[in-house]
C-alpha cells in the first residue's frame, strides 16, 4: 500500500489562502464571494482553515452550515462548481505535491458533489430538510452539538456507552491484531460480527482509503451501526437518537486510557441528509463504481441511488461485495465498471461464495459480505428513514417559524404514515426470483435473538425462498427508532399495520400473535380477545 500524503495545518493554510486569493480575482466567482463575505475576509478564511482542517484531519473545529450558507447565495448555478472545482484542482497542484493534490481534489469533488444535489437537483427537499433539521435540533449538528447535561438520559446508545467510559463502569479492550477498538465495540453494542458488509465504493468520511482491494467493513444492529476501514484514523459509528432520529460519531483508533466519541455535524449530514425528503438517515446506495472505487455519476440527478427492499434487484448492490448463493437474481454487485464504457455490466459479479482472492480477507473480522446481512440492512434503513421523515413532518407542521410553502401538511403526514404501515407489512417488497443462502452464520445467528411468542416463533425468522422474512411484519416494531416515532403518529401505524394483517391469513395471524406476545410497545386493540 502506498504511504499515506502527509498533511498538516501549515499545508491547509496555505493552500486555503492561496485558492481564495484566486477566487478574488476571478471574474465569475469573486462577484459572487465578494457579496457574500463583504469585508469580512480574514474571518472566512480563518473559518476555511478550521473547515478543512475538520475534512482533512478530523479536528472538529469547523462549525457552521456549509448547505444552508449556500442556499442563501443568490445567483448561483452548477457552472460556478465546475469552476470553484477547477481553481482549487490548479491551487492544490501549484502549492502541494501530487499526492497530497490528488487526496485535497477528490475530497473536494465529493464536497461539490453534495452540496450541488442538494442545491440544484433537489432544491426544495433540501429547503424542507434544513427547515425541519432546524425544528429538531439538527442543525445544530453542523456547528457542532453541545454535550448532553448529564442530568439528562442519554438520548442513544452511544451516549450511554459515552458516560459508563467516563464513569469508569465501562471500558473498551484495545486488540493488537489491527482491529483496535472494533471487537471491544461490537460487544459493547452487541452487534453480531457476522453482520459484517463490505463497501469498496469510495463514498464515505474516509473515502480515500476504500477501494475494491480495501472495502470499508459495516456491522449493525437494530439502533447502532459501525464502520471501519483498513488503516483508517477513525472508526464511524450511527445510532438511532431520541432527538435528532439519528446520530454519527467518530472514535479516533488510536489507544487511548479514555477513549472518547465525537459527534460529527456537516461532514456527515451533508451526504445523510438525503436519506429522505425530509430528515437525515441511514444511506444503503447503489453506487456505479470504477476500478479505482471512486463512484461514476451517471445520472447526476440521482447521485445517491438509496435502496431497500422495495427496489428492484437490478438496481441494487453496485459498489458492494454480495457473497452467498444469491440463484436467479440479477444485481450489480461485486463488480467495477469501465469508465469508457459504464454502462456495460461486466460478468462475474453473481452468485460469489468467497471474494478472498480479491481482498485481504485475513485483516477483516469475516471473510466475506453476507448476502442475507445486506437484504436485511436495506429492509432496516428504509425503516429508519421513514420513521425520521415522519417525526421531521410532525415537528414542522404549522410551525411558524418556517415558511408556509415550506411547511410539512397533513396530506405529507398522512401519506408517510401510510407508507411506513406498508412498508413494515412487505406490501411492495420486491420478491426473491429465487432462494438464497449466505456465506456466514449470520441467518441461524439473526433469527436466534428473538424474542419469540409461546409457540417459538419470531419476527426474525427468515423465509429466503421468495420472500426475505417468514411473517409479514418487521422485527424493527422493537427498535428504538419505533420507540421514538412521535406517539401519535405510532398509533396511526399500528391501527393500519393490524388492519393489513387481518387481511393476510394465517401469516398475518401469525404475526399479529407474535407481536402481542413479544412488542412492549404494542396498543391496547391489539392484544387477542382473551388477553383485553
Amino acid at each position: 500500500m502506498s504511504e499515506t500524503p502527509r498533511i498538516d495545518e501549515t499545508v491547509i493554510a496555505t493552500l486555503v489562502h492561496a485558492f481564495y486569493g484566486k477566487v478574488r480575482a476571478d471574474a465569475e466567482l469573486g462577484p459572487i464571494f465578494a457579496q457574500a463575505v463583504g469585508e469580512e475576509w480574514d474571518t472566512h478564511l480563518a473559518k476555511m482553515c478550521d473547515f478543512w482542517s475538520s475534512v482533512m484531519l478530523g479536528t472538529g473545529r469547523y462549525h457552521g452550515n456549509p448547505m444552508g450558507t449556500h442556499l442563501k447565495l443568490s445567483g448561483l448555478a452548477p457552472a460556478h462548481f465546475q469552476r470553484w472545482l477547477e481553481l482549487f484542482r490548479q491551487t492544490a497542484e501549484q502549492v502541494c505535491d501530487g499526492p497530497q493534490a490528488a487526496l485535497f481534489t477528490a475530497r473536494a469533488q465529493n464536497i461539490a458533489r453534495s452540496l450541488q444535489m442538494g442545491l440544484f437537483h433537489r432544491p426544495s427537499q433540501m429547503a424542507r430538510m434544513l427547515a425541519v433539521m432546524a425544528l429538531l435540533g439538527v442543525v445544530t449538528l453542523f456547528a457542532g452539538l453541545a454535550v448532553q447535561a448529564q442530568d439528562k438520559p442519554p438520548s442513544n446508545d452511544i451516549e450511554a456507552l459515552q458516560r459508563a467510559l467516563d464513569a469508569g463502569t465501562a471500558s473498551l479492550a484495545y486488540a493488537g491484531d489491527g482491529h483496535g477498538y472494533v471487537p471491544a465495540l461490537l460487544a459493547a453494542f452487541h452487534i453480531p460480527r457476522d453482520s459484517q458488509l463490505l463497501v469498496f465504493s469510495a463514498s464515505s468520511l474516509q473515502f480515500d482509503r476504500i477501494g475494491p482491494k480495501t472495502p470499508r467493513a459495516l456491522y449493525y444492529q437494530d439502533n447502532v451501526a459501525l464502520g471501519t476501514v483498513l488503516d483508517g484514523k477513525l472508526i464511524e459509528v450511527m445510532a438511532a437518537d431520541r432527538d435528532s432520529g439519528v446520530a454519527f460519531y467518530t472514535l479516533d483508533v488510536t489507544k487511548t486510557d479514555h477513549p472518547r466519541f465525537e459527534r460529527k455535524g456537516g461532514e456527515c449530514i451533508i451526504c445523510h441528509g438525503f436519506a429522505s425528503r425530509w430528515a437525515s438517515g441511514m444511506m444503503v446506495a447503489n453506487m456505479s463504481t470504477g476500478p479505482d472505487g471512486k463512484p461514476i455519476n451517471l445520472d447526476p440527478m440521482h447521485i445517491f441511488n438509496l435502496t431497500d427492499h422495495r427496489t428492484p434487484f437490478e438496481e441494487r448492490y453496485g459498489g458492494w461485495y454480495v457473497t452467498g448463493q444469491t440463484g436467479a437474481m440479477k444485481h450489480r454487485g461485486n463488480v467495477t465498471l469501465d469508465p469508457a464504457d459504464p454502462l456495460t455490466l461486466p460478468p462475474g459479479g453473481l452468485n460469489l461464495a468467497s471474494i478472498s482472492d480479491r481482498i485481504a480477507a485475513s485483516r477483516y473480522l469475516e471473510a466475506g459480505s453476507d448476502i442475507v446481512s445486506l437484504l436485511t440492512l436495506e429492509h432496516q434503513s428504509g425503516f429508519v428513514n421513514l420513521v425520521t421523515k415522519i417525526n421531521a413532518q410532525v415537528r414542522g407542521l404549522n410551525n411558524l417559524q418556517i415558511k408556509p410553502e415550506l411547511r410539512a401538511t397533513q396530506d405529507d403526514i398522512d401519506a408517510s404514515i401510510t407508507e411506513l404501515a406498508g412498508y413494515m407489512t412487505f406490501a411492495d417488497a420486491v420478491p426473491l426470483p429465487s432462494p438464497v443462502s449466505g456465506s456466514s452464520d449470520f441467518t441461524k445467528d439473526f433469527a436466534a435473538e428473538g424474542p419469540r411468542d409461546g409457540q417459538g416463533r419470531s419476527l426474525r425468522e427468515f423465509d429466503l425462498k421468495t420472500r426475505l422474512f417468514r411473517y409479514p411484519l418487521s422485527y424493527m416494531i422493537y427498535s428504538q427508532a419505533f420507540d421514538n416515532l412521535n406517539p401519535a403518529a405510532r398509533e396511526r401505524v399500528w391501527r393500519l399495520v393490524y388492519d393489513s394483517l387481518s387481511h393476510q391469513g394465517a401469516d398475518g395471524a401469525a404475526a399479529i400473535a407474535i407481536a402481542a406476545a413479544t412488542a412492549s410497545n404494542i396498543p391496547a386493540f391489539w392484544k387477542p380477545p382473551a388477553a383485553k
